[in-house]
Parts: structure tokens; C-alpha cells; sequence
């Protein structure tokens, strides 16, 4: 497998495993030299009988679609230039055959819209599971992807689902998710008791549990009871177990939270939930004399999308009541190992757009 080929399977891998809407304007499509150099042995990639979860026919029909029209014009419209860097003759060039016989399966089957004729109003999107996967040194070893570790979770098709928005994952925890990857060397140099603050489906806390695994770390995932908390299970028996435990009792070493200051009503009772996280049992000994901005005393990671600046505006000045000193701290977008220009792979690739969807921004959060 060449390293071009490998490159671009593993965006069409990790983009399609992700569940992300193949139509979108920043989903991850190879270039045209790698969606033709990515046809050798790509339905054995995504579609291997070994997966656990296939997507459901609505999000496969939508991704093949996708895929076998842009492999198509890529292999029509390929320049002189693009045809030196493929390493097979012209005339060799086409879609894998095990992906084409999917789509034209799966484009005789009938569509929700033909099952639903009839009913009033638009269908409600199916649930599906996704896995997203990100590197760790000591993961299993993929052909395509490295070594590398995975979370699975069942997220709904829509935004709000059963009267929360706790059941599908957002923005910000994806880019504090990378952070943690990124930075997984350091978290597991010693062992952490790490906390989360409103979990929801459970990705962002999954991912933190799984780069700790095999340390004396432990980490708490916490949510309201009811729908949400049914589902954070859910996920965590999908992709490891972990333990209960109370949050003052949790002694916190690390709190994590992404998206959940987006309600001026919920400010107070998350800031106060944070407090508590923080200030743990208060053993003295978690703390220094004089408090400094270090990672010698517990602190708080909070993401947070941007879609109202009061509101956010707001959670600041409430942590300023509350006596809980923050700072701002820059989240950047890393990426895979080996990607590099014309193959930028993000980890945890998403189709957001911030200048529609709001600005991700995080800030680490002290006790005074």
C-alpha cells in the first residue's frame, strides 16, 4: 500500500465511521489522485464483516452516492500531472467494484420517504451508531489507520431528541477530545482522577477514559438522570465500563466540560457543580500554599461553541463571582500522525462551520 493510498482511505475511514454528512461543505474527501489511488481494497476497509455497526441505509446510500460521483469525476477530469502520481496505467482506473455493487443495491431498496407516503411532515432521521477513532500508541494496529483506539456511541439524527440536546455530540467536545489526545503523553504521566461535567451521549469522556487506560487514573462521567444518563450508560458499555462514585468524594484531579454553557438558566447550577468538583473533600495537601497557574492543583478544561456571546459572557462573570479564577487557553487543531499538505487529516473531524455555528473557545478554570 502506498503512502497515498493509505492516506486517503484513512480519511474515508475515519469520515465514514464518524457518521459525517457526506454533502457537507468541510467533509474530508481526498484529493482526485487519492480517491483513485484509495478504489484498491476500499470495500474491505469500510465495509469489513467484522464491524460491529453498519451505518444505517439512509447514511450509507448518501455516502456512496457521494463517493462513487466524485471517484468518477475524479478519474474523468485527472490532469497529466495526476496521472504521473498514480502508479497504474489510465485505463486501469475505476470505482472498486465491491463499493459500486453496494450502491447499486442499495439504491433499489426503498427510501424512508417511499416507506413514510402518505404521513404528514418529514420523516424523523434514524439513530445510528458511530465510531471514531483517534491514535494511542498502545491501541490496536490497523492497516490503514496505525495503532489506534476507538469510542462507540448511538447518537440521534437530530439535534434535539426526546426534549434535550444531551444525546448528540457537539462541537466543542470534539476539539477538547483532540486536545486530550494530543496532549495523552502528559495526562497519563501521572495518575489523575478526572471528572466530567455534564457527559451527555459520552464521547468526550470516553475518549479521556480510554487514553488513561492502564494508569492508576479513574475518571467520573456525570449527567441529569433520565434520557441522558440512560444513554451516557449506554456508551460506556459500548466502549469500556467505569465506575460511580460522588462528585465531592471524587477528589477531582481534571475537570472536563465541552458545550454545556448554552443556557443562561443552567449557568448557575453548573458553576456551582464546578466549584464543588474542584474544591473535592478539601484535603488540604491538593493544594499549594500560594495557589500558581500550574498543573499542581486541580483545574477545570471548559469548551464551549460560541453561539451567543452574553450568554458566555455571562458563565465569565459568574466564575468571577463564585471566586473560581479562569484563563484562556488556546485549543489548537491537531492532526493525524503523517498528515501533511494535500492530506491534513484533523482528529475528530466534524463539518462544523463556526461562522455559521459559532467559535469553539475554552477556558481553564482554578479554585481561588
Amino acid at each position: 500500500m502506498t503512502s497515498r493510498q493509505r492516506k486517503a482511505q484513512r480519511s474515508l475511514q475515519v469520515a465514514y465511521e464518524a457518521r459525517l454528512p457526506p454533502n457537507a461543505r468541510r467533509f474530508p474527501w481526498p484529493d482526485r489522485v487519492g480517491l483513485i489511488t484509495a478504489q484498491e481494497g476500499l470495500d474491505e476497509v469500510l465495509f469489513s464483516e467484522a464491524k460491529a455497526f453498519r451505518a444505517n441505509d439512509e447514511y450509507e446510500r448518501a455516502f456512496l452516492k457521494h463517493l462513487v460521483a466524485r471517484t468518477e469525476h475524479a478519474i474523468s477530469d485527472a490532469t497529466p500531472d495526476e496521472e504521473h502520481a498514480i502508479p497504474m496505467p489510465r485505463q486501469d482506473w475505476s470505482v472498486n467494484e465491491g463499493i459500486l455493487e453496494r450502491y447499486v443495491e442499495l439504491v433499489s431498496l426503498p427510501t424512508t420517504e417511499d416507506t413514510n407516503e402518505g404521513l404528514v411532515g418529514a420523516p424523523v432521521p434514524q439513530p445510528m451508531y458511530s465510531r471514531h477513532f483517534f491514535p494511542c500508541a498502545d491501541g490496536d494496529v490497523d492497516p490503514v489507520l496505525g495503532p489506534s483506539a476507538s469510542v462507540t456511541l448511538r447518537e440521534e439524527g437530530v439535534a434535539i431528541s426526546q426534549g434535550t440536546t444531551g444525546l448528540k455530540t457537539w462541537e466543542a467536545s470534539y476539539r477538547l477530545a483532540a486536545y486530550l489526545v494530543a496532549e495523552q503523553a502528559s495526562w497519563r504521566s501521572q495518575a489523575q482522577s478526572v471528572v466530567e461535567l455534564g457527559s451527555g451521549a459520552g464521547f468526550l469522556g470516553m475518549v479521556c477514559a480510554r487514553i488513561l487506560r492502564g494508569t492508576d487514573s479513574r475518571v467520573l462521567l456525570t449527567d441529569i438522570a433520565g434520557n441522558v444518563l440512560e444513554r451516557l450508560q449506554e456508551t460506556a458499555h459500548l466502549s469500556m465500563s467505569t465506575e460511580n462514585s460522588l462528585l465531592r468524594k471524587a477528589n477531582a484531579t481534571r475537570v472536563l466540560a465541552a458545550d454545556v454553557v448554552y443556557d443562561p438558566e443552567l449557568i448557575a447550577p453548573f458553576v456551582n457543580a464546578l466549584r464543588m468538583a474542584l474544591a473535592g473533600s478539601e484535603d488540604a495537601s491538593r493544594y499549594p500554599a500560594d495557589p500558581v497557574w500550574d498543573d499542581n492543583i486541580p483545574y477545570a478544561l471548559v469548551a464551549s461553541t460560541v453561539r451567543n456571546p452574553a450568554t458566555y459572557e455571562a458563565f465569565l462573570d459568574r466564575l468571577t463571582a463564585e471566586k473560581l479564577r479562569w484563563k484562556k487557553v488556546e485549543i489548537p487543531t491537531p492532526m493525524w500522525p503523517g498528515s501533511e499538505e494535500g492530506s491534513l487529516l484533523p482528529l475528530f473531524p466534524s463539518t462544523h462551520d463556526p461562522e455559521i455555528g459559532g467559535t469553539c473557545l475554552a477556558r481553564t478554570v482554578f479554585a481561588a
